[in-house]
């Protein structure tokens, strides 16, 4: 994603048996507080590499995790137009 782009979070989708279907998924941005998946924000003001840790713990206290890497980056040379000629 490009620098000054909105960062929309894909969230994350629990798979398994029927009763695991309901638990609730946290998450965490570059190692930092927990939060739902839905409240997830990212800087995209400045070049950059974050992580989005997503998190979900059974009945039996057996956590499952998933992780998603998004990179930000300045635009390159390419991406410029130019008008007027």
């Amino acid at each position: 994603m490009q620098v000054g782009a909105t960062y929309d979070d894909l969230g994350a989708t629990i798979t398994g048996p029927q009763g695991d279907l309901n638990l609730g998924i946290e998450a965490s941005v570059d190692g930092g507080a927990t939060t739902t998946p839905d409240q997830i924000q990212i800087d995209t003001t400045q070049p950059g590499t974050h992580t989005v840790l997503y998190s979900a713990t059974d009945q039996n206290g057996l956590t499952g995790t998933a992780t998603r890497t998004i990179n930000v980056v300045a635009p390159s040379d390419d991406d410029a137009t130019t008008t007027g000629q």
